[in-house]
């Protein structure tokens, strides 16, 4: 905490005690006239908090005061107030010398969505201010479309704004920002690129084909990443490319498009599942198994059971116990057991545990009883418990 915010909420604490026998507003607003800079800036802070209407002429003529504190303290209160009368004084309030007013002028304007303010704030974008993007993203500012496109692909501004420009294009959500927003994906600066994707995310639909292509192409280093976005999308038109992806050569690429595809139409995909789970890469063979957990239908109870007693990997072994244990067909109950007793894996036996309670079998009596035995506490006392359960049923 800064020394100068110590002091403002100190004083703050003093004020609030002597306005509560009479209106605090009212008290408050009469602090904002005070010689006293620290005490300009408490009460503006203060009429923030309060957020009364009834404060927002005299905060209006705050924002003349020659303290830039209680200027930007003035801006913040009357935009959380939400008043529309101050947007005027507020955009005047852009040309101040100080960016921390600036800033809060800006905010203030996107709080209280009026879009008088859209011009004045492509201005301020156009000067280099953060806020200023992030305000004609708030505000769905279409007409701010260009100069947010232009901000993005301006290797030369400031990475902050442009980041904050990118997440802005997916707010407002227009066709025409797919273009510059595919073309960030391929920038230097990764928060850029996150920034991108997220804003492509937010467009959807329009974005599917650049991102559709993106796959396709085999060479585009953005590959993996356009896999990912398309199951978040979650068109369906992109099914089509995400199977196919499921057969890739990079194995990274097979294991986001288990996922994606999965995230789209989970019981269309099931079988190619299946078959991940066979995959010699562990991480495509989990995403496989951790989509199974929702998309497993009967047919896979099969694979699933070879993977619980054969896969190597642990967290693919638990995935598929947990994905029996959705399913609760008995047939799963051979590998629950083999599990329960055989795992080396302390969540995958507690897991196997828990599938019992769900895939009830008296084929389950003979290894919970031998769960006695197991080394972890937690199993022992999980298994003790179905027992008995299952004992009185």
């Amino acid at each position: 905490m800064t020394r100068h915010l110590a002091r403002v909420l100190a004083l703050l604490a003093v004020l609030v005690p002597a306005a509560a026998g009479a209106d605090a507003v009212d008290s408050y607003i009469a602090q904002l006239t005070n010689e006293d800079p620290l005490k300009r800036r408490a009460a503006a802070l203060a009429l923030g908090n309060e957020a009364s209407g009834r404060a927002a002429p005299a905060l209006i003529k705050a924002l003349a005061d020659q303290d830039h504190f209680v200027r930007s303290g003035a801006a913040r209160a009357l935009g959380l107030i939400g008043s529309k009368k101050a947007v005027p004084a507020l955009i005047k309030l852009l040309g101040d010398p100080q960016d921390k007013v600036r800033s809060a002028a800006i905010l203030a304007l996107a709080k209280i969505g009026d879009r008088r303010a859209v011009k004045a704030l492509i201005g301020e974008l156009n000067l280099g201010m953060e806020a200023a993007a992030w305000a004609l993203g708030d505000l769905r500012a279409r007409k701010a479309l260009g100069p947010l496109m232009k901000v993005v692909a301006d290797k030369s501004a400031p990475l902050g704004v442009r980041r904050k420009a990118a997440w802005a294009l997916g707010k407002i959500g227009s066709k025409k920002a797919v273009a510059p927003l595919v073309k960030a994906l391929n920038m230097s600066d990764p928060a850029l690129r996150r920034a991108a994707a997220e804003a492509l995310v937010e467009v959807g639909g329009p974005a599917v084909g650049p991102l559709m292509a993106m796959v396709k192409s085999r060479k585009h280093p953005f590959r993996r990443g356009a896999v990912e976005l398309l199951g978040r999308i979650g068109n369906k038109k992109a099914l089509p490319v995400l199977i196919g992806a499921i057969e890739d050569s990079d194995y990274r690429v097979r294991a986001r498009a288990l996922t994606s595809a999965a995230a789209i139409a989970p019981r269309k995909v099931a079988p190619k599942l299946a078959w991940g789970l066979k995959d010699e890469e562990a991480e495509v063979r989990r995403a496989a198994a951790v989509a199974l957990k929702v998309a497993a239908t009967s047919e896979e109870i099969g694979p699933l059971s070879r993977a619980v007693k054969k896969d190597s990997d642990a967290a693919v072994r638990l995935a598929c116990v947990q994905a029996l244990a959705r399913l609760g067909d008995r047939r799963g109950a051979p590998a629950l057991a083999h599990a329960l007793l055989k795992d080396s894996d302390e969540d995958t036996r507690l897991a196997a545990v828990v599938a019992m309670g769900k895939v009830r079998h008296k084929g389950n009596i003979r290894p919970l009883k031998a769960a006695a035995l197991d080394r972890s506490r937690a199993v022992r006392e999980a298994a003790a418990a179905l027992l008995e359960e299952m004992y009185k049923e």
